[in-house]
């Protein structure tokens, strides 16, 4: 509903944006998974030798495409690097620090509803900050995934759920 419901009058271009969108959504989810595994088998360890393992085999799967495409990793100016280095230091190292800290304090289906709310508010903030046209029912659509985490978030586990 938030894409539309007429696939066929989606250009192909956005097609394939969704499968990877899809495939994205399944590659992240293994990666919770594996990294909430890590940090259960790391009693005593600091969250952040696993953060470092994952971080060290995400670089290297990052400089092998980057080799094989024969790209570059120069950042061109100063305000590039800049800009590289507060993303890096602020957005992404506190959010991962937040979540790799909560992950393994609360049940796995939890986070993954709590981590729902990431794609369900960028399409919010895609419309509000790029203007992204909408129509009611990509709004409605939204809305059911806001509602559907809400409701996931707020309902009760069982007694026996593993954390």
């Amino acid at each position: 509903m938030v894409v539309g419901l007429n696939w066929a009058q989606l250009e192909q271009v956005y097609r394939i944006g969704i499968y990877f969108g899809l495939a994205c959504a399944v590659c992240y989810a293994a990666f919770i998974l594996t990294l909430r595994k890590l940090q259960s088998q790391q009693e005593g360890v600091s969250f952040f030798y696993v953060l470092t393992v994952v971080s060290f085999t995400s670089s290297f799967f990052l400089a092998s495409e980057v080799y094989h495409s024969h790209n570059s990793f120069k950042i061109p100016d100063l305000q590039s690097f800049y800009a590289l280095a507060a993303l890096g230091l602020f957005s992404q190292s506190v959010g991962w620090i937040l979540i790799s800290n909560a992950l393994p304090k609360i049940r796995a289906s939890l986070s993954g509803l709590i981590l729902l709310l990431q794609p369900a508010l960028a399409f919010v903030w895609d419309v509000v900050f790029f203007k992204r046209p909408t129509t009611p029912l990509n709004w409605l659509g939204v809305l059911i995934a806001l509602a559907a985490i809400y409701l996931g978030m707020t309902g009760q586990a069982p007694p026996d759920a593993e954390r």
